[in-house]
C-alpha cells in the first residue's frame, strides 16, 4: 500500500491549526504521533492511525476514536515515537511527507526531531517540517526556491559544504565553504527565482512565511 501525501503530526506546541487543516485536506494520509492526536481533534480530524507510547495523548480525547487503529509502543524503547512513526510512514512509499508537532519547549526533543528527520529525508526529498511560521526541508544538492520574493530564509549546513553561491538573494554569502553546523541567517529572497548552488554538502533550508 503506498501513500501520495502523508501527514504526520506530534504533541508539540508550533502548530497552525489553519495550516494543519489546509495540509490535511491535501494529504491522503494522516498519522497522529500520540499527543499529536489532541492538535487533531481540535480541528476535527480523523487520523488513519495513531502510533506511539500514549503518555501525551489526552485520554478522553483518545477515546472518541475507538474505530483508528493502534500501533503501541512500550515508553521503555531505544526509537522516539517520530522515529517510529517516520520509519513507518516512509514504509508507504509516500512522495511528500508533511511533519507538524515537531517543535516545541522541549529543545532536546525539538533537535531530535530535526536530526531523526534527515535521516528519512536523505532517501525521499519531499519531506517537509511545518512550524506556526515556517517550512524546513533538507537539500543534498543544488536547489530553486521559486515565487517566494520577499520571504526570509535560513540556511544550515548539516556536514561540510563545498563551493557554496547563493543567487537571487538579498545577501551574498560570502564563505564558499562551510563547516557543520555553519549558517547564513535571516537572509532575504529578492528574486522570483533563488537558486542555492553547492558541489558537496547537506543543508537545512528554513524558509518563512510571509511576515515573518
Amino acid at each position: 500500500m503506498s501513500k501520495n501525501r502523508i501527514l504526520m503530526i506530534g504533541s508539540g506546541e508550533e502548530v497552525s491549526l489553519p495550516k494543519l487543516k489546509k495540509y490535511s485536506e491535501e494529504s491522503d494520509f494522516v498519522i497522529a504521533v500520540d499527543g499529536g492526536l489532541n492538535h487533531l481533534d481540535k480541528v476535527s480530524i480523523t487520523p488513519d492511525i495513531i502510533i506511539g507510547d500514549l503518555d501525551s495523548v489526552d485520554k478522553d480525547i483518545l477515546e472518541k476514536y475507538p474505530n483508528v487503529e493502534i500501533m503501541r509502543f512500550n515508553r521503555d524503547k531505544e526509537l522516539t515515537d517520530y522515529d517510529l512513526a517516520l520509519e513507518y510512514a516512509f514504509s508507504l512509499k509516500p512522495k511528500r511527507v508533511y511533519m507538524f508537532g515537531s517543535m516545541g519547549s522541549f529543545l532536546d526533543h525539538s533537535l531530535a526531531n530535526i536530526i531523526i528527520s534527515e535521516k528519512y529525508s536523505e532517501h525521499n526529498e519531499g519531506l517537509q517540517i511545518i512550524t506556526a511560521n515556517a517550512t524546513a526541508y533538507y537539500i543534498y544538492k543544488s536547489s530553486s526556491i521559486e515565487n517566494m520574493e520577499g520571504r526570509r530564509v535560513s540556511l544550515f549546513a548539516l556536514m561540510t559544504a563545498t563551493k557554496l553561491h547563493l543567487e537571487g538573494f538579498q545577501y551574498e554569502f560570502k564563505k564558499s565553504s562551510l563547516m557543520p553546523l555553519e549558517f547564513s541567517i535571516s537572509n532575504v529572497i529578492n528574486s522570483n527565482s533563488a537558486r542555492i548552488s553547492f558541489k558537496s554538502g547537506i543543508f537545512l533550508v528554513i524558509l518563512f512565511d510571509e511576515g515573518f
